[in-house]
């Protein structure tokens, strides 16, 4: 009778019933605000996390920060990232503090607090990136996480995008944000008004979103890692949704690395049927597009035939620009032009040119040690999103916003928890025969 009740108590405790509800009101506030123009005081979103921080369980609490990690943009994130590291203090997760994890955070604030006062810039701005790298290192060395995480951050990108194209649409129509001079998340496309908090962003950053949940959805589901069917279902739709939402913002980055990724998905095939359900389902998807968003299409065809496909859009000579600058002394080779005011639009050349060498040394050391220590072994097909994320990365500048680089560590947190996943199989599997050895012995 006693271990009943314990089962019904861990059962309760366990369930995902104040994590929907949390997500649930989170959400109909984001609608509320940017869909119906109701002003909404971005506190509430802080006063609504800290209650889930107090109360939730930190599997429970994790499941709804990857879910708003994709809508950060429309949200007090900084704030909610702080509360999130608060609790981690309080009560120590199942993750272990790494020395040279630490070493490279310590180095890489130095330098960023040396270019504040060399170039200066902002405390807040310097603080929060430094905060930005011990939540990522905390969010990757965790080791209490588990996969479905990734399922609520692939949904929250879904809502996100859906969030923002409603919003949008209230104030244009879909034909105006087709044109090439007003393109969704574009700067001439404001559906809020000036200085107001909204989820709203460029459509490179957009498709940088969708290229994360798309990638690890595909890979999740060739590695058969998605047991449930209504959670295949769920997560269809939502990749389904953020995909062609991404593609309404024009972005030729996205388009181009969308087909990159598709093609070698479709090449990695082992059995036959999910290789007939791939075919099905872009049949249906490019059915749907031409039948009723062909503007979509044309409109973006339009955008490869232009003038300044060739030159990237400026991003060429932006690089160049930086590169004269950057190449111009030893000090600025070794110490960088400046994190928060280069303009290359290329995360890895933001980090080498703005951070300069030592910085971006560091910084590779940083993501080697917390990746190598979660994991042991080489999977090219688990690094994928990672791959198609930093790929992707190298067309947008996000190196000093938590909000924009969370796609990179996501795709890498998912590189890293498929082992870990791989492992608990294997044990439970080897421990599975072994008392079953033993029970007929």
């Amino acid at each position: 009778m006693i271990e009943k009740k314990s089962y019904i108590k861990q059962t309760c405790s366990d369930s995902n019933i104040g994590v929907l509800f949390s997500i649930a009101l989170i959400v109909l506030l984001l609608v509320l605000r940017d869909v119906f123009s109701i002003g909404i005081n971005k506190l509430l979103f802080v006063v609504i996390f800290a209650y889930d921080a107090l109360f939730m369980k930190k599997k429970q609490l994790d499941r709804v920060l990857f879910f708003i990690l994709p809508i950060l943009n429309g949200l007090p994130g900084n704030y909610l990232i702080m509360v999130y590291l608060f609790r981690i203090i309080a009560e120590k997760g199942d993750f272990y503090v790494n020395i040279q994890v630490l070493f490279c955070i310590l180095i890489m604030s130095i330098l960023s607090v040396y270019q504040m006062f060399i170039y200066s810039y902002r405390y807040s701005d310097v603080l929060f990136s430094c905060i930005g790298l011990v939540f990522f290192a905390v969010l990757l060395l965790d080791k209490s996480s588990d996969i479905d995480n990734l399922y609520y951050y692939i949904v929250g990108t879904s809502v996100m995008s859906i969030i923002f194209i409603l919003a949008t649409l209230r104030v244009y129509s879909l034909n105006d944000i087709l044109t090439i001079g007003k393109r969704l998340g574009d700067e001439t496309v404001k559906y809020n008004k000036m200085g107001t908090m909204s989820i709203s962003m460029d459509p490179n950053y957009l498709g940088l979103f969708a290229i994360t949940a798309c990638s690890l959805y595909f890979v999740l589901m060739r590695k058969e890692k998605i047991k449930k069917s209504y959670i295949k279902i769920l997560l269809t739709v939502s990749v389904a949704i953020c995909s062609i939402i991404a593609l309404i913002g024009l972005s030729r980055a996205y388009a181009i690395t969308y087909c990159l990724m598709i093609l070698v998905i479709f090449f990695i095939q082992k059995k036959a049927k999910y290789l007939l359900i791939l075919l099905l389902a872009f049949g249906i998807g490019y059915y749907v597009l031409n039948k009723y968003l062909s503007n979509v299409l044309d409109s973006l065809f339009i955008r490869f035939r232009d003038s300044n496909t060739i030159g990237g859009n400026g991003r060429i000579d932006i690089n160049k620009a930086n590169f004269a600058i950057w190449s111009n002394s030893i000090i600025s080779i070794m110490f960088g032009i400046g994190l928060f005011s280069c303009e290359v639009h290329c995360m890895p050349l933001q980090y080498l040119f703005g951070g300069g060498v030592i910085y971006t040394v560091f910084f590779l050391l940083y993501a080697y040690n917390i990746t190598y220590n979660r994991r042991k072994h080489f999977d090219y097909i688990d690094l994928l999103p990672f791959s198609f994320t930093l790929l992707m990365s190298c067309t947008v500048p996000l190196a000093t916003s938590i909000t924009y680089m969370t796609p990179v560590a996501i795709s890498l947190f998912g590189y890293i928890i498929l082992e870990d996943l791989l492992s608990k199989e294997k044990n439970a599997a080897y421990y599975s025969i072994h008392n079953r050895t033993r029970y007929n012995l």
